[in-house]
């Protein structure tokens, strides 16, 4: 959760979309959403760019929580 919380507010809000999760509460008991709707929500000119966004926000967490594990 802290790793998640270090995103910008667009990629935490595509990443608990997509995963279906409240970006607040971090409870599961919302809907998954596709790509076609993030898309949409967010003003964007496609699907693609909002799973850029969302893919680049995944390897950003990653990269964090490798980092915190070496120091």
């Amino acid at each position: 959760m802290e790793v998640f919380e270090h995103l910008d507010y667009r990629e935490r809000a595509m990443v608990s979309a997509h995963l279906g999760f409240c970006m607040e509460c971090y409870s599961t008991q919302m809907p998954k959403q596709a790509f076609i709707d993030i898309a949409i929500d967010h003003g964007l000119a496609s699907p693609d760019t909002a799973d850029k966004t969302y893919r680049k926000a995944l390897q950003k967490m990653k990269l964090e929580l490798i980092k915190q594990e070496i120091y």
